[in-house]
């Protein structure tokens, strides 16, 4: 099979992160061709290498790599506020919620952080799509739920953006928070107060 062939297969899959055991499924060779094969793929610009044995396509939306890197996984935090459309804050890094810890990632320049939740806390969430390709996001509640659990991983200005959103169900959020510690319900009430104080 010639490159632009397998590139050509590829970009019909949609498939984010690329292995080497899916190109030996493509091309139907073994896993030690798929690595040579993908070497050159990558030298010549047609690949970029994510890890070891992972790779994806030039243009594929970073949001569809880092959410798919893991199984299971989903965006949250500042980067789904950004996908779910509660702030025209464009994150300069991705937060991906995953059960294990791993170690982080910077992709094209993009620093990709795994933050490790028990299962009891990790739900709610769609698989979503950008130009076709799969992304796996928070839904809105949970993602400001996930926000209120964790500041560190997003400001609280753009917290208090989305929590002012006519996108968000308040009666939701207060039922996930019985999911967290009692504290996430003690700043979600503060958040509230803030709110109509103003």
């Amino acid at each position: 099979m010639k490159a632009y062939e397998l590139i050509e297969i590829l970009r019909k899959a949609k498939k984010p992160v690329i292995t080497t055991n899916d190109i030996a499924k493509f091309t139907k060779g073994n896993r030690k061709y798929s690595s040579l094969l993908a070497n050159r793929l990558v030298k010549r610009g047609l690949l970029q290498v994510i890890e070891k044995g992972k790779y994806s396509l030039p243009e594929t939306p970073i949001f569809a790599i880092a959410s798919n890197l893991v199984f299971p996984s989903y965006i949250s935090f500042l980067a789904g506020l950004h996908l779910n459309n509660l702030t025209d804050q464009i994150p300069s890094s991705i937060a991906v919620v995953v059960t294990k810890p791993r170690k982080n990632l910077q992709i094209n320049q993009v620093n990709i952080y795994f933050v490790t939740l028990p299962i009891s806390k990790f739900f709610d969430y769609r698989k979503d799509s950008i130009d076709g390709w799969p992304v796996f996001v928070a839904n809105p509640e949970k993602t400001v739920s996930d926000c209120v659990y964790l500041p560190n991983y997003c400001s609280p200005v753009y917290l208090q953006e989305a929590f002012k959103s006519k996108k968000i169900n308040k009666n939701k959020l207060i039922n996930l928070a019985k999911f967290y510690p009692h504290v996430v319900l003690k700043r979600l009430t503060n958040l509230k107060r803030m709110q109509h104080d103003r």
